[in-house]
């Protein structure tokens, strides 16, 4: 991005399942302020924790230039994430704990194991502004209703809006 220096930008999180922001917000706090365009930012519902508050953290850095398309985010806004393995000490079962609180809409400072307040990214919602499913007889015929929605989108064009299977 530093060298291309792009005027508008498609972000894909469709697959993000999630992992360590703390490794990433550096770059997505600073996507914004890189790009002077519009940027865009797929997600769906395979779009789960680091992965939505990334989305949140570049929403929240422009509003104004950042829509959303694709599809409603895996989890809620309000979730649960990060932790560790515990062990049952004579079951030996195993599982995950997540203790790490997390509240991109309000906040969640005053709450016990509260975690995301430290990294920001407050939005008031994720709902796409651009709808486009992702659904497996656009996939297998080779489209992509996300690009196309963006297409249409940027240059206002009525041929971009393809049904699945015309080549969109």
């Amino acid at each position: 991005i530093a060298e291309t220096k792009p005027e508008h930008l498609v972000l894909d999180l469709r697959f993000d399942g999630g992992g360590d922001i703390s490794k990433t917000i550096a770059f997505f706090n600073g996507l914004a302020a890189a790009v002077p365009g519009r940027i865009y930012v797929i997600v769906s519902r395979l779009t789960f924790s680091a992965g939505i508050v990334a989305a949140a953290l570049v929403e929240q850095s422009a509003p104004d230039r950042v829509q959303i398309v694709g599809e409603p985010v895996g989890d809620r806004l309000r979730f649960w994430s990060e932790g560790r393995h515990v062990c049952l000490p004579d079951s030996k079962y195993c599982m995950k704990l997540t203790d790490g609180l997390w509240d991109l809409v309000k906040g969640c400072a005053q709450e016990p194991g509260c975690y995301g307040d430290t990294w920001g990214g407050r939005v008031p919602d994720l709902d796409p502004d651009l709808a486009a499913p992702l659904l497996a007889e656009s996939w297998l015929l080779g489209d992509d209703p996300a690009i196309t929605a963006i297409e249409s989108h940027m240059w206002g064009c009525k041929s971009c809006e393809a049904e699945p299977g015309d080549g969109g």
